[in-house]
């Protein structure tokens, strides 16, 4: 094999931070693995300044493993996004692409989503003819299969049609052609728009008319395997799907629910097979046993199961998930419902059913034995770690999984039944 030095070169971006180095890792990994020995990959990885040099060396010690890879920081400004505005499960890290242009030198890149097992040559990928467009995707399947859900949506972001709307998890860029027309200002024009899906609604209204559409095994979402008959429901033809080979293409843990926090979600085994080669021993066992256990406290059954060991609970959230959960459990444990808690000021002092917001302080003064229920989906980390620093012991703390919707969907075939008899226990069934 040629030395890294002369081999030709072929641009991949990632964006990451602190909560989500292992899984950029296990991207990266299986990338490498399954990409042809002639390229170097350079794979550009955007962060703040505030990852740290531990996490760093995670990725960089995969130079080492592999000969024709190798990873550049490339630290970005977070002033530039202090307009924008965070929705959903969403992070600040997910905008970090739109600077893309600003940062990067080459003229072309392949843009990979860290939630992704690559099993196909990237090198294919990249060398997509662009025709003049600004980008290349995939129709983002889980929007093309329930159009009539996406109706706001689309009225929301003023898109003419959302069955072209592609899914920024794997894209291919022009980034000459987005320098020439100035598409980095045009982006950063909206991102104080607060749209649903942030960088991704943005991504696909800037550019739209120049998006050149890529079949789906390129950016193929989890939830649909074996469930072809959703998938054609969604537009895609018999000859499309009869072509896909589970073993060359990219697979997309889209979504809210990963594999590597609900280990229950369709095909996670594809993810913690890559991750168990990926990821340090240590790594992958911490990782591993925390989504067993967090798929386990997500049954209604293991709550209930809690609860009857605590004379008080308390809510922590004061919002509609919350009140969902407050009436869940009123008519079997109303007493022991002490209080609601809510960092938002303006929250504390409501009462719901009477039962009062407190702070978190107050909560903890009031009921100072009691179990904390964490009902924020989006902050729980970051309550999780002021409750500890309050010394409150994580034994008396219990993450609320919102298991909506979409959760059911994502759900593997083999875990229906059970997440039924949880779903009727949840109601009083």
């Amino acid at each position: 094999m040629k030395s890294k030095s002369n081999l030709d070169k072929i641009d991949i971006v990632m964006t990451t931070d602190e909560n989500y180095i292992l899984q950029t890792r296990v991207t990266i990994w299986s990338m490498a693995k399954a990409s042809a020995a002639e390229y170097e990959y350079r794979i550009h990885v955007l962060c703040d300044g505030a990852l740290s040099p531990v996490s760093r060396n995670k990725l960089l010690e995969m130079e080492y493993l592999f000969d024709n890879i190798s990873i550049h920081f490339i630290e970005v400004e977070r002033s530039i996004f202090e307009k924008s505005k965070l929705t959903s499960f969403y992070t600040m890290a997910s905008y970090y692409r739109l600077i893309m242009t600003e940062v990067i030198e080459a003229e072309k890149c392949v843009f990979l989503d860290g939630d992704i097992i690559v099993r196909t040559d990237i090198s294919e990928l990249f060398q997509t003819d662009l025709e003049g467009s600004y980008i290349a995707g995939v129709p983002d399947c889980g929007i093309r299969c329930r159009l009539e859900r996406f109706l706001e949506h689309q009225k929301i972001i003023n898109l003419p049609t959302m069955d072209k709307y592609v899914n920024a998890g794997v894209l291919v860029w022009n980034l000459k052609k987005m320098r020439e027309d100035n598409l980095y200002l045009k982006f950063l024009s909206y991102i104080g728009e607060g749209y649903p899906s942030m960088d991704n609604d943005i991504l696909n209204k800037c550019c739209y008319g120049k998006i050149k559409l890529l079949n789906i095994k390129y950016n193929f979402f989890a939830e649909f395997f074996g469930r072809e008959g959703k998938l054609k429901e969604g537009g895609y033809s018999d000859g499309e799907l009869h072509d896909l080979n589970e073993n060359e293409m990219i697979i997309h843990f889209s979504g809210r629910f990963k594999p590597w926090e609900y280990v229950r979600v369709n095909r996670s085994e594809i993810w913690w097979n890559a991750a168990r080669e990926a990821l340090a021993e240590s790594d992958y066992v911490a990782m591993y046993d925390a989504a067993k256990s967090l798929s386990v406290q997500s049954d209604w059954s293991y709550l209930l199961e809690k609860i009857g060991q605590y004379k008080d609970i308390i809510i922590v959230g004061f919002s509609d998930i919350g009140k969902n959960v407050a009436d869940a459990l009123l008519w079997r444990e109303a007493n022991k419902i002490g209080c609601f808690c809510d960092n938002d000021r303006k929250k504390q002092g409501k009462i719901y059913k009477q039962k009062e917001v407190l702070s978190i302080e107050g909560a903890n003064e009031n009921y100072p034995c009691g179990l904390w229920i964490i009902t924020s989906q989006n902050y729980h980390r970051e309550i999780k770690k002021q409750l500890e620093y309050m010394g409150i012991g994580i034994d008396r703390i219990i993450r609320y999984v919102d298991k909506s919707e979409a959760y059911y969907e994502a759900v593997d075939d083999r875990y229906q039944e059970l997440e039924e008899k949880e779903k009727v226990l949840r109601t009083g069934g």
